[in-house]
């Protein structure tokens, strides 16, 4: 088990070093340097869980509107070159837990089942 560990070591230092990671950092450094974007695109992920998460028969109207709402926000250089580097770490991420797991077959059995 303990090459496994020092695999997943490797893998932390690889993801860290990558340039997904860098570009992440630095757009979020960027990011939080504006305090105020910073506080109006958390409350912009909020709404946008809530919607995703709670939403009953409006999803698409409740979603149209926070669009509209925030339309200056996402417009925002600073606030999309964020996202992008979010969403390409974010999906990179993804993808090395795909490959990790990959043909891995493991059923957690509890009291309830």
């Amino acid at each position: 088990m303990s090459d496994i560990i020092d695999e997943c070591r490797k893998l932390n230092q690889m993801l860290k070093d990558s340039e997904e990671y860098r570009k992440y950092v630095q757009a979020r450094k960027n990011l939080r340097a504006n305090k105020d974007l910073y506080k109006s695109l958390k409350e912009l992920k909020r709404i946008n869980a809530d919607i995703h998460n709670y939403s009953g028969d409006n999803r698409f109207d409740d979603l149209s509107k926070m669009l509209i709402d925030y339309d200056d926000l996402l417009h925002n250089s600073v606030v999309s070159d964020f996202l992008r580097a979010e969403s390409r770490l974010s999906g990179l991420i993804r993808e090395m837990y795909s490959v990790t797991a990959r043909d891995i077959f493991f059923e957690v059995v509890n009291e309830d089942d």
